[in-house]
């Protein structure tokens, strides 16, 4: 399109459940497009500014969807993170999650926040000093700058986590029902597109 509107107003009656996936949909481009090879300096600021809105603004609109500021303060998150991965695409994260969501028609954000930690732990050998760069950013790696990037990474993985299991305590996915999941796909034909890229073998691989 030649213009988007973003309006918040939009936003204000979204139900809980579109609310958490949407958010950490925005979360999971900025943080990719960051963290991508294609990242430039102007992606950079708009990727930072989103992620530190995000932690900010996701968890207390959550709680309260008639918070008009962070109604606010996501619309412009998720513009922010939108023009990030225009520019510098995604990574691993959607790659992964666009089976989910194309075979078992799980929310989108839902199916970024199921594979968010473990597909930045395999991305972050790539890029340590930016992952650590985002934990700083938003607080949580306040620490003396001797302490070994890979340390902050994980102060970084912690505050990723923190946030998702306050948005999902009831709703994330159980090793019993990922259980089901993996046993109707065994069964499941698989497509000459899908065998093609092998990601049946790769997601289950990942969840087992």
């Amino acid at each position: 399109p030649d213009i988007a509107v973003v309006d918040p107003q939009f936003t204000m009656s979204t139900p809980k459940s579109v609310t958490a996936a949407t958010g950490l949909d925005a979360l999971t481009h900025a943080v990719e497009a960051y963290t991508s090879k294609k990242a430039t300096a102007q992606t950079d600021l708009y990727a930072v500014s989103a992620v530190k809105k995000i932690f900010t603004y996701l968890p207390r609109v959550y709680a309260d969807g008639s918070d008009k500021e962070a109604r606010e303060a996501m619309s412009a998150a998720a513009y922010e993170a939108g023009i990030c991965i225009n520019n510098s695409s995604v990574t691993i994260v959607h790659g992964m999650s666009r089976p989910i969501g194309a075979l078992f028609h799980v929310p989108h954000g839902l199916s970024n926040a199921m594979l968010l930690k473990d597909c930045l732990e395999f991305a972050a050998d790539g890029t340590y000093e930016r992952f650590a760069a985002l934990g700083r950013a938003v607080g949580r790696a306040s620490i003396p700058m001797k302490l070994r990037q890979k340390n902050l990474l994980r102060l970084w993985e912690k505050s990723v986590k923190s946030v998702k299991c306050r948005l999902w305590q009831n709703t994330v996915l159980t090793g019993q029902n990922f259980s089901k999941l993996s046993e109707r796909w065994r069964r499941m034909p698989m497509t000459a597109e899908v065998q093609a890229i092998q990601e049946k073998q790769l997601l289950l691989k990942i969840w087992k």
